[in-house]
């Protein structure tokens, strides 16, 4: 699969001659994931979990590359992306919206520009029935998770969302969830839960 639209390149696709103003030329792997993740919840305002996905494939990178990365070229992006074999689109996709943003909005280099995004064609859902839901609802043995699994399917709120709940985003009276939880990409707003939900959690 083409990773490289056509012939678009940019003079930022070869490796910098003079190391003089390269900052990270002597820096560890570490100390330089270190920096993005300070720069990426910091500035960009990313969640936990999109900070350590976009982590985990940058390092990757560095260490594949084996240099700083001020030197990283396109070749070794393309590389290292080959190295990860059988992965899906998806997969896919993650590692360059992971890396565009550590090129370009960390760095400040147009290595990426480049690459494109893998289509993904819509697939079909294997939407559980209502009456497996209910086995499953009936097979959980703890209260807890028989609220948690109650909350989750009438409030419409992402598990990360669910989990971050506390007493003071519950207003009780009125079966309202107010998650205190905003983002530069996601935002949340007011949602209710259904008086199923209410008795399993009382």
């Amino acid at each position: 699969m083409d990773i490289i639209a056509g012939s678009t390149s940019t003079d930022d696709s070869k490796e910098p001659a003079d190391d003089s103003n390269d900052k990270y030329a002597d820096a560890s792997t570490e100390e330089v994931l270190e920096e993005y993740q300070q720069f990426a919840t910091g500035v960009l305002d990313r969640s936990e979990g999109t900070v350590q996905l976009h982590t985990r494939y940058i390092g990757r990178l560095l260490e594949h590359a084996d240099r700083s990365p001020s030197r990283i070229t396109q070749d070794d992006i393309t590389s290292y992306i080959g190295s990860e074999s059988d992965i899906s689109n998806a997969t896919r996709m993650n590692i360059i919206g992971a890396l565009r943003v550590f090129f370009r909005d960390f760095l400040g280099r147009e290595v990426m520009d480049a690459f494109e995004m893998p289509s993904i064609s819509a697939k079909p859902t294997d939407v559980p029935s209502k009456e497996e839901l209910q086995t499953f609802y009936q097979a959980l043995e703890n209260p807890k998770y028989k609220a948690a699994f109650l909350f989750a399917a009438t409030s419409g709120l992402r598990s990360s969302e669910l989990c971050q709940l506390t007493m003071g985003d519950i207003d009780e009276d009125k079966r309202m969830l107010v998650p205190d939880k905003e983002s530069s990409t996601k935002q949340t707003w007011l949602t209710f839960y259904n008086h199923e939900a209410k008795e399993a959690f009382e």
